[in-house]
């Protein structure tokens, strides 16, 4: 797979949003036990799910 810029700012996006998720349930929990382990499971599903999103409209554009 090559390199795109486009690609790796909307990665830095997602992350920062799974942070900001991550942010605001620390926030109302008040709990901040396991909170590595929960950010990466965060990171993790939204880039996967981006990702996904990404290749089924690349998918549809080109059918």
């Amino acid at each position: 797979m090559l390199w795109s810029p486009k690609l790796s700012l909307s990665n830095i996006h997602v992350r920062l949003t799974a942070k900001g998720l991550l942010r605001n349930i620390q926030l109302l929990s008040g709990c901040r036990k396991n909170t590595v382990v929960f950010q990466h499971f965060v990171s993790f599903f939204v880039i996967k799910w981006y990702h996904f999103f990404i290749l089924s409209s690349k998918l549809l554009l080109y059918h």
